[in-house]
């Protein structure tokens, strides 16, 4: 399957059954990857992820984008500004919170597409900074990301107690 046939665009009300289904396939890709039990979903899972994607897609300062193949959702990214405590000059910084595209559409440019689109939406936005978090096993991600010259911050750290 070609990238071309990928269309990329804003989220709108009628995907939200669609992105909630592909959150659910991302979080077993997670668990599959890194065999965490923190991402263990809860009962209610599907009506919260339900309201993630509404808050998403009517947010301004939210941006929620799929990638879209014929009909079928096959890719999505989510990002918002963020506002750190005042003390700092940085007002706004952007954070790119969940990507996750089918394991039969990746290795085609579909990320890479997803994520040009939600950089241009920080430009338009002029933030000058994204973060993400991504799973220290999550290697895959950490290639994509570095491929795209994210560099390496800080580390997050847990300890079970």
């Amino acid at each position: 399957m070609a990238m071309s046939k990928v269309v990329i665009r804003r989220a709108t009300g009628d995907d939200v059954e669609s992105l909630i289904d592909l959150y659910g396939d991302m979080e077993e890709h997670i668990m599959k990857t890194i065999s965490d039990p923190l991402f263990t979903l809860g009962r209610n899972w599907r009506e919260l992820t339900r309201r993630y994607f509404v808050e998403f897609i009517k947010g301004d300062d939210k941006l929620a984008l799929v990638g879209q193949d014929r009909n079928k959702i096959v890719a999505l990214l989510t990002a918002m500004t963020t506002t750190p405590i005042p003390i700092y000059v940085e007002k706004e910084y952007g954070s790119l919170n969940d990507m996750f595209v089918k394991k039969a559409y990746r290795r085609k440019g579909v990320g890479t597409k997803l994520l040009k689109a939600a950089i241009e939406w920080f430009q338009q936005k002029h933030i000058a900074r994204i973060e993400l978090r991504v799973e220290a096993k999550n290697k895959e991600a950490i290639a994509f990301y570095k491929k795209h010259s994210f560099k390496i911050r800080a580390h997050t750290m847990k300890k079970e107690c």
